[in-house]
């Protein structure tokens, strides 16, 4: 099975770094993440702790690194987190190998 496929939207990859010293501002990791995000149900939202309409699952391939904290910006303009521990790779056999992580959008 062919995951990439799939991906259907593309984000934008910003994550927390130092910049001199002691300041850290926002750099551009990834210009052209390519993924799919949809809206947790309103079940795995209580599991994982999230707001209701707010928490998604962002699908990508697993050569991309997302760290907790990063922030996502999709091509319609809405901006995500990455939730802490909400990062982890699905290796199963026989099953498309691919990133599932948890985001909340910020707006």
């Amino acid at each position: 099975m062919v995951f990439t496929n799939l991906l259907t939207d593309e984000v934008i990859v910003s994550r927390l770094q130092t910049t001199t010293g002691d300041r850290m501002a926002m750099t551009t990791m990834t210009t052209s993440l390519i993924c799919h995000i949809q809206q947790l149900s309103p079940t795995k939202t209580v599991e994982f702790g999230g707001a209701l309409g707010k928490t998604y699952k962002l699908f990508a391939d697993t050569t991309v690194e997302l760290q907790n904290g990063d922030m996502l910006k999709d091509q319609n303009g809405y901006i995500y987190t990455v939730e802490a521990g909400g990062v982890r790779n699905i290796d199963n056999i026989g099953i498309a190998q691919h990133m599932e992580v948890i985001v909340k959008r910020v707006e």
